[in-house]
């Protein structure tokens, strides 16, 4: 199975894709981009609760903003908030953004 979570950006909205294990990135598209979702195998199931959406989302507002932001950073935020998510509660403060989680 394979997840999907938008993200509207300056220049339209984003498809970020996850594989089962919302783990890592299998992919990004623009909306009415020519090969939208392709090379995913089956469809998408929305689902935004997964740290590397919250990772790749985070990472997305600095390059919007003009803002640097080092693949440490991103590492370190997909793990704070895959420890989160671990967690028993429904919410955990990751920086200033606080993390979705499902339960």
């Amino acid at each position: 199975m394979y997840y999907s979570s938008a993200y509207p950006s300056p220049i339209g909205l984003i498809t970020l894709a996850s594989d089962g294990t919302g783990t890592s990135l299998a992919g990004l598209w623009l909306a009415g981009q020519k090969y939208h979702g392709d090379t995913i195998p089956e469809a998408m199931v929305e689902n935004s609760d997964f740290p590397i959406f919250d990772a790749a989302k985070h990472w997305l507002d600095h390059y919007f903003a003009s803002e640097k932001v080092t693949l440490e950073d991103v590492l370190d935020r997909v793990r704070r908030c895959a420890a989160a998510r671990a967690a028993p509660m429904q919410s955990a403060v990751v920086g200033t953004t606080a993390c979705r989680l499902s339960t």
